[in-house]
C-alpha cells in the first residue's frame, strides 16, 4: 500500500462481473494520471470475480475489499465511500470501461472549479462484445445550471462518469431504501446545496447486456423515480397525485414507453395536461426561485417542444393548436434557435 493518499480512489463495486471486470480493470490502470488507487469491491459473487481481483493485487494501486453477502448496489457503493483514501472518487462499474484520460480531464475540471462537487461526462452505450450500439452517444446537459433544473425530471449526471470530492459525498451517502436508483437519488438530495456538471466529452463506454436489468425490471426503477419526484416537486411547492407523478417521469420518454407505461397513446388530453403542468411547474420555482428561472425555462421549452412533436404522430394538428396556444411556446421556440444556431454556453460559461 502506498505511504501516502492518493489523490483520487476509483470505486468499482462488482456482483458476478467475471465476464466483464477485466476490461474494467485495465482501462483504470492504463490511465494517464497515476496517483490513484483502485478499490474492487465484491459483493458476494458467486463467480470468479473475486478471483479475478485478487489477481491483480500485484499492482500496488489495487486494494480488494470482500463483502461476505450480496446487498446490493447501494450498500456496494457505500463500502466503497467508507474504505476511499482518495480526496476524490472516480466511479466505475466493473461492465463498463474508461478512456485513458479520463482521470486526468475530470481532476484537471474540478481542481479549476472549486465549486463544483461532482462532474460526470457524456459516454457511449455498446453491446455486450464492446460494440457501438445505434445513437450509441448519451449526451447529459453540461452546464452546473442546466444539470441542477434537469434533475427535476430525470438523472442527469450517469454514475460510471462521474469524479466527485469524496467529502461531499460522504455528508449525503447512498440511501439503500432506493435500491434500484440509489444514484439519482443521492445527486438529487446533492442538488440542493452542490454544484454540480457534465463534460461534453465521451470518457467511459457503458456495456448493455443479458446480466443487466430488463425492460420487465423498469417498473421498481420507475417507482423509486417517483419517490425522488415526490420529494422534489414537494420542495417546489407543487401540490400533484399519482397521476402527476406517473406522467411527470414520462415527460423525457418515447411514444412505445408512454403507451406501455398508461395503455394508451400520447393523445390530446396528455397534451393538455403536460401544458398544465409545466406551467405550473414554471409558476411555482418564480415563486420560490428553487432552480434557475432562465435555465429552467429553457428546459421546459426543450420538453415542450419535443413533447408536442412526439405527440402530434398520433393526436395531429390538435397538438399544435395546444402547442400554439400556451405561453411555453415562445420558450420552445427559443431552445429550438438556440440548439439550431449551436449557441448552448460551454461547461464553465
Amino acid at each position: 500500500m502506498p505511504a501516502t493518499k492518493p489523490r483520487i480512489t476509483v470505486a468499482m463495486p462488482a456482483f458476478n462481473s467475471a465476464d466483464y471486470i477485466g476490461q474494467a480493470v485495465d482501462s483504470v490502470l492504463a490511465q494517464t494520471w497515476t496517483d490513484f488507487e483502485l478499490l474492487l469491491v465484491d459483493d458476494g459473487s458467486s463467480d470468479d470475480t473475486l478471483s479475478i481481483m485478487q489477481q491483480y493485487k500485484t499492482d500496488s494501486r489495487v486494494r480488494v475489499v470482500i463483502l461476505p453477502h450480496n446487498r446490493g448496489r447501494p450498500h456496494a457503493r457505500g463500502q466503497c465511500l467508507e474504505h476511499a483514501r482518495g480526496e476524490y472518487i472516480a466511479m466505475l462499474d466493473a461492465d463498463d470501461w474508461c478512456e485513458p484520460d479520463r482521470l486526468e480531464r475530470q481532476l484537471v475540471y474540478l481542481e479549476a472549479h472549486p465549486d463544483i462537487s461532482v462532474v460526470g461526462s457524456w459516454s457511449r452505450r455498446v453491446d455486450a462484445d464492446g460494440r457501438p450500439l445505434p445513437d450509441s452517444m448519451r449526451r447529459e446537459p453540461i452546464t452546473p445550471e442546466a444539470v441542477r433544473c434537469e434533475m427535476l425530471f430525470r438523472c442527469p449526471l450517469h454514475n460510471p462518469t462521474v469524479l466527485a470530492r469524496t467529502a461531499a459525498l460522504r455528508e449525503h451517502g447512498y440511501d439503500e431504501h432506493f435500491q434500484n436508483a440509489e444514484d439519482y437519488d443521492l445527486w438529487a438530495r446533492m442538488n440542493a446545496t452542490c454544484r454540480m456538471a457534465n463534460l461534453p466529452l465521451k470518457l467511459t463506454s457503458y456495456r448493455r447486456h443479458a446480466g443487466q436489468a430488463t425492460s420487465a425490471d423498469e417498473l421498481p426503477i420507475e417507482q423509486d423515480w417517483q419517490k425522488i419526484h415526490a420529494r422534489l416537486l414537494t420542495a417546489l411547492g407543487v401540490i400533484f397525485d399519482e397521476q402527476d407523478l406517473r406522467y411527470h417521469a414520462l415527460l423525457h420518454r418515447g411514444r412505445r414507453h408512454f403507451r406501455e407505461r398508461t395503455g394508451h397513446a400520447m393523445d390530446i388530453a396528455y397534451v393538455r395536461w403536460a401544458r398544465r403542468w409545466l406551467e405550473t411547474l414554471m409558476r411555482a420555482n418564480a415563486g420560490c426561485q428553487r432552480y434557475p428561472q432562465g435555465a429552467l425555462a429553457r428546459m421546459v421549452g426543450q420538453l415542450w417542444w419535443a413533447l408536442c412533436r412526439k405527440a402530434a404522430r398520433e393526436a395531429g394538428m390538435a397538438v399544435w393548436l395546444e402547442f400554439g396556444a400556451s405561453p411555453l411556446k415562445q420558450a420552445a421556440l427559443r431552445a429550438g434557435l438556440a440548439r439550431m444556431a449551436g449557441r448552448f454556453r460551454p461547461i464553465d460559461g
